[in-house]
């Protein structure tokens, strides 16, 4: 496909178009404090890629970091990044990103801070942490989370802000205020519903504890687990109180010899996903409109639910916002269920990323010279030279808009 015709209106400004125009109003008016973050660790890209693929690196460097960190995570969290700052939030918004040294020096050798993906950068918190003698990493990959909102709950107490924490692995399309009825009266809110059901969900006082850690009085523990990929804070004090039971049931928390993965993965999701609704609860919020899901579906089986039971059709990892599919719950992309499948089509990952940068380059055109020095980006760099859209790609068959496997 020759150059010339990417000169028609490529589909990443079609969907620029979309977005600012449904956040536009909102966000020129807005006059409330929001502070956003992500939270990141290289650890597990030792042994699998953020998708889930099995890889194997024996130590993480310059030469081996662009490898494991993968070109569609890294363009994700950046176009993230790029429409949080420009689009969605730009007034009143301070967005940080708390992550481990490793991947503090490689994001800083690529000049990512310099492009102004972040206002501020923490790699204080999660070294700490890291380097704790009492925190098993290995099961509680998310140990980083609470602490990085315990100081952003610190922060925002300043200025009266609300707090929003984001997993790297999604696309916000809309404000948290449009997605949320009413979100200026929610005390919290969450993802989405977990089906607490199963193995991976026994009675929490089955589980191994910490010594000299109960859970708290009145606690109760057959309540739903949420999914903490997206958790947004206006009171600021059940967000410390989270955090602080978060905390709790990973400090000291040390096997002896290493558990079975469904084991591990009981403890994990215990503190990752079943702490904040007790917390709710203890403060008389669950159950009540003050507590949200940003998205009223329950997960169970790799596919998703509504409350109901009824299908839910949401499980649509593409960047796009597609007229066709009218039950699509698109304001949020998130790649959780199709992040293997993602990373082994080529094609379709392809066409995703070049959608990216076409994104990053449109709305923060700084970055340009950061993005330039990924090896990893190189091959898609390519056919945008070649192709010069992804419009165009698509037509010469080169990409494909559809996840093939």
């Amino acid at each position: 496909m020759p150059n010339e015709t990417a000169t028609l209106k490529h589909r990443s400004q079609n969907l620029l178009d979309i977005i600012r125009k449904a956040n536009k109003t909102k966000a020129e008016t807005d006059k409330t404090e929001l502070r956003t973050l992500n939270a990141l660790v290289s650890r597990p890209l030792l042994k699998r890629t953020f998708g889930g693929n099995i890889q194997h690196f024996g130590s993480l460097n310059a030469i081996t970091m662009d490898k494991a960190f993968g070109a569609h995570y890294l363009l994700t969290l950046l176009t993230q990044s790029a429409l949080l700052k420009k689009i969605l939030y730009p007034n009143n918004h301070t967005h940080t990103l708390y992550c481990d040294r490793v991947i503090f020096d490689y994001f800083n050798y690529h000049g990512l801070f310099e492009a102004g993906f972040w206002d501020n950068v923490n790699f204080e918190t999660a070294e700490y942490v890291l380097n704790a003698q009492n925190v098993d990493t290995d099961i509680y990959n998310s140990a980083v989370k609470p602490h990085a909102l315990t100081l952003e709950a610190r922060l925002a107490k300043k200025t009266n802000a609300a707090v929003f924490f984001l997993d790297a692995d999604l696309l916000l399309k809309k404000r948290h205020d449009i997605i949320m009825k009413d979100a200026e009266k929610k005390h919290a809110a969450f993802a989405h519903y977990e089906a607490a059901k199963g193995i991976y969900y026994p009675d929490l006082k089955s589980l191994r504890f910490p010594k000299g850690f109960a859970l708290p009085q009145n606690a109760k523990t057959r309540l739903p687990a949420v999914n903490t990929s997206l958790m947004f804070f206006n009171d600021l004090n059940l967000l410390e109180q989270w955090c602080n039971l978060f905390i709790s049931f990973f400090t000291g928390n040390l096997f002896n010899t290493p558990p079975d993965n469904i084991t591990a993965m009981c403890h994990l999701l215990a503190a990752d996903q079943r702490t904040f609704p007790i917390t709710a609860d203890l403060n008389g919020y669950w159950g009540t409109e003050k507590i949200a899901p940003f998205m009223d579906i329950i997960w169970k089986d790799s596919r998703f639910f509504n409350a109901d039971g009824t299908g839910a059709d949401w499980n649509y990892p593409n960047i796009e916002i597609d007229q066709r599919r009218k039950t699509c719950l698109q304001d949020i992309m998130h790649t959780w269920i199709s992040k293997k499948y993602t990373e082994r089509d080529f094609r379709y990952s392809a066409y995703q990323i070049c959608l990216m940068l076409e994104i990053i380059s449109d709305v923060m055109p700084s970055a340009k010279k950061a993005l330039d020095s990924f090896e990893s980006l190189e091959p898609y760099r390519n056919l945008q030279t070649k192709y010069g859209c992804a419009d165009n790609m698509l037509d010469a068959g080169v990409v494909s808009e559809n996840l093939s496997v």
